[in-house]
């Protein structure tokens, strides 16, 4: 049960993690882009 709970709550780190990554690569994208139209 405490293991099931703990894959819970990695996937969920893990979740996060790549909803952060994908934010921040889309803000560094958006930068270059808007740099680069200037």
């Amino acid at each position: 049960m405490i293991h099931c709970v703990s894959l819970a709550n990695l996937s969920d780190d893990f979740y996060r993690l790549i909803v952060f990554n994908f934010i921040l690569s889309y803000k560094g994208y958006r930068i270059v882009i808007e740099s680069t139209f200037r």
